[in-house]
């Protein structure tokens, strides 16, 4: 999941991404449905990445998931 602001996005070469797996809960991991399958969004594995290493998008993830997404991160590295 790419993470970084489109401001950023449009001018960098590289994005701030939180990587997505279908492994194990944890609390820094958010879940969520892709393409009918359980994943976690990985907030504690947040990294850096060139755009060209991005192989494919999939589809957008609801308002909600990016809320939660946004409150781990806060929690995580800000609070």
């Amino acid at each position: 999941m790419i993470v970084s602001p489109n401001e950023m996005n449009r001018n960098l070469a590289t994005v701030v991404v939180c990587p997505i797996t279908q492994s194990k809960k944890y609390p820094t991991r958010i879940e969520f449905d892709l393409e009918g399958e359980k994943n976690w969004i990985i907030v504690d594995q947040i990294r850096i990445t060139d755009k060209s290493s991005i192989l494919k998008t999939l589809e957008s993830i609801n308002s909600t998931t990016i809320s939660l997404v946004k409150a781990v991160i806060r929690e995580t590295f800000v609070d």
